[in-house]
């Protein structure tokens, strides 16, 4: 049982250390369980999903407000590489 229970924790451990990744914030390395790819295809689905949900909220001044509150917390993410879109929506 012993020689399973080692064998497992060392696939295990093969297949998390390329999991790991380092934050770029804290410099230390993070546990990834997918990668920055699959995050997108995510953001890009889930985006459809309640766009086909819910229904904007029609207010161009509040509509405005929260892009530029939502653009200027973006500029100072780490990931300068991604592409936001805020909206207001009723629920």
């Amino acid at each position: 049982m012993k020689i399973l229970a080692r064998q497992f924790f060392t696939l295990l451990f093969i297949f998390l250390v390329p999991s790991c990744a380092i934050n770029p914030v804290t410099g230390e390395q993070d546990f990834v369980l997918i990668s920055e790819d699959e995050e997108l295809e995510i953001g890009r689905e889930q985006h459809q999903a309640v766009m086909g949900h819910y229904r904007a909220y029609e207010d161009e001044d509040l509509q405005n407000y929260i892009t530029r509150l939502g653009e200027q917390i973006a500029d100072i993410s780490h990931r300068k590489e991604i592409i936001f879109h805020f909206k207001v929506f009723y629920v």
